[in-house]
């Protein structure tokens, strides 16, 4: 018993070819779908990023101002009179 090949009808290999290359051109067009979806991912981040440093450097001049508060007040505190000479 030996190996018989029997030709495929031209149909059928016109067919194959066809689907390959429709199969071709949907890999091709999740290629490119797949690298603007990376892309607008690392858009997003670098945005994200930015506006986390923006806040972070709103809340520094936030704590600064604070620290700020807090001295003047520590020294108005000490340059004011003491509680108990106070007048009433």
């Amino acid at each position: 018993m030996g190996l018989s090949f029997t030709p495929r009808p031209a149909h059928f290999l016109r067919e194959k070819a066809w689907e390959e290359g429709v199969l071709q051109r949907r890999l091709r067009n999740l290629t490119v779908e797949h690298i603007t979806l990376q892309e607008r991912y690392a858009a997003s981040i670098r945005r994200t990023e930015a506006v986390r440093a923006e806040l972070e450097g709103v809340q520094v001049e936030r704590d600064s101002a604070q620290l700020e508060r807090d001295a003047l007040n520590k020294e108005t505190e000490s340059t004011a009179m003491p509680r108990l000479w106070r007048p009433i």
